[in-house]
């Protein structure tokens, strides 16, 4: 090791990887079916996605899926010291140790403790996914808060907004209009909407069927073929090998050509894809990806003149990139 432990920091999703398989091996079961028995039973947490790497192991570093309710269970527990209903389910130095961290992530005024972030001039302590998925607990204020996110936004302003909100010299008065407000845009908020379509242009046939290469590019993109003339539209990808021996990934799927998405199932661990498409102009056509189990939205614009196709990728995330392609056989 580099350093002593609780010396330094470094975003280090492989060390508890690592330890899931430890805990796995010393426990006899794997890291899920332990936590289902000794942690989300307890809690009542039933519909829990971990997802696993090719050895079938839970990933340490990332990958666990829950309800946001129940994200709230585990920054309760944390509040009350590792109780629930009475029962200590977590050592009470574990939590503890928490509200003290020692290591300085060198990110601003962040400190870490036992895979939790924090702010300690604000009292606040985070769980932090990607993308900004959130358990904060406040013990200041006695508030646990828990949020979903698509991209990184300052956790500061997050908190005092959320402090702000929660102080209050006494109950709230009861607001029945504003309680439906939020009953109907949480309804809503579970229904996809149809996004706007136009009418395909001729050179939605002439495109069909036809591959795309783009030379060797950072984001690994070998080619694209789209068929949108099909009884079922559909697209099919190819990227480089994700190490320097493995085989070419393939990715192919339904596309939705009507304002819905269309779901692609998960093959091994592939990821699960909800694609659609429309046409932005008569030779422009963009393709919004969505990966179900990571949150990343990926927009692809596809401008084509003649046997080339300018390609406009941007997600969630961050990244961007600019490619050129070339009709090929």
């Amino acid at each position: 090791m580099a350093q002593a432990p609780g010396a330094g920091f470094n975003y280090n999703s492989g060390a508890w990887h690592l330890l899931s398989a430890i805990l796995s091996r010393r426990t006899g079961v794997d890291t899920l079916s332990y936590a289902r028995k000794e942690l989300f039973a307890p809690l009542g947490i039933a519909d829990v996605t971990w997802r696993r790497d090719p050895q079938g192991i839970p990933i340490g570093g990332y990958g666990l899926l829950m309800h946001p309710r129940d994200m709230a269970k585990i920054g309760y527990l944390y509040l009350h010291g590792g109780q629930w209903d009475g029962r200590q389910l977590l050592p009470a130095q574990w939590p503890e140790r928490v509200f003290h961290p020692q290591v300085d992530m060198h990110l601003g005024s962040l400190r870490y403790a036992n895979g939790w972030w924090s702010i300690p001039e604000k009292r606040a302590y985070m769980a932090v996914g990607f993308l900004r998925q959130l358990i904060v607990v406040l013990p200041d204020i006695d508030t646990v808060a828990v949020v979903t996110g698509r991209a990184h936004y300052p956790f500061g302003q997050l908190i005092d907004r959320i402090t702000e909100a929660a102080r209050s010299p006494g109950p709230l008065p009861a607001d029945p209009i504003g309680s439906a407000r939020l009953a109907d845009r949480v309804a809503a908020a579970g229904v996809e909407t149809r996004s706007p379509v136009a009418p395909a242009p001729a050179l939605a046939a002439a495109i069909s069927g036809k591959t795309f290469r783009f030379p060797e590019n950072r984001i690994g993109l070998q080619s694209i073929k789209l068929d949108l003339t099909a009884a079922e539209p559909s697209y099919e990808t190819t990227l480089a090998a994700a190490a320097p021996n493995g085989a070419v990934r393939r990715l192919q799927g339904p596309i939705g050509l009507d304002g819905l998405f269309r779901v692609r199932e998960a093959r091994d661990m592939d990821p699960v894809l909800a694609v659609k498409g429309s046409w932005v102009s008569d030779n422009s056509f963009q393709v919004i990806a969505r990966s179900l189990l990571e949150g990343i939205v990926v927009t692809y614009v596809l401008t084509f003149n003649g046997s080339q196709v300018d390609l406009a990728l941007e997600d969630n995330s961050g990244v961007r990139a600019r490619l050129r392609g070339v009709a090929g056989e």
